[in-house]
């Protein structure tokens, strides 16, 4: 007498679905998180012990500690300061202004700055620091 033997079932996990939820929650993740950018211009900046964290504004000046100066990421001239910031100021409708100086930086040349800020319009400025 012969007996029949039932289907042998295979013990194989099928992990294809799993492969697509993972894809799903990195997706997820990486769409919903928030990246938190670093200017792309390095500036050492002064240390403060009244520092405050402010939020960021579109408009900032960068002096870098061999005289580079940066409106936004594109160079400009001193020379040329006032009237690209005037376009920039007209065109964003803000009113400060962020001065992001290097501690290396000559304070002549950061007030000369700061007088290209002002001749330019801008209501207010703050120069950036970083705590201690």
């Amino acid at each position: 007498m012969q007996f029949e033997r039932g289907k042998r079932r295979s013990a194989l996990l099928d992990i294809a679905p799993l492969v697509d939820v993972i894809f799903l929650l990195l997706l997820f993740f990486m769409l919903t998180s928030r990246m938190v950018s670093e200017p792309a211009i390095a500036v050492d900046l002064p240390d403060s012990s009244t520092a405050k964290v402010q939020t960021p504004s579109e408009i900032v000046i960068t002096l870098g500690d061999h005289g580079d100066l940066f409106l936004g990421e594109t160079p400009v001239s001193f020379e040329d300061l006032v009237d690209a910031l005037k376009v920039r100021l007209e065109q964003e409708k803000k009113t400060v202004v962020h001065l992001r100086a290097d501690h290396h930086v000559d304070v002549g040349t950061l007030i000369h700055v700061v007088d290209c800020v002002k001749m330019s319009g801008c209501s207010a400025f703050s120069i950036e620091t970083k705590a201690e």
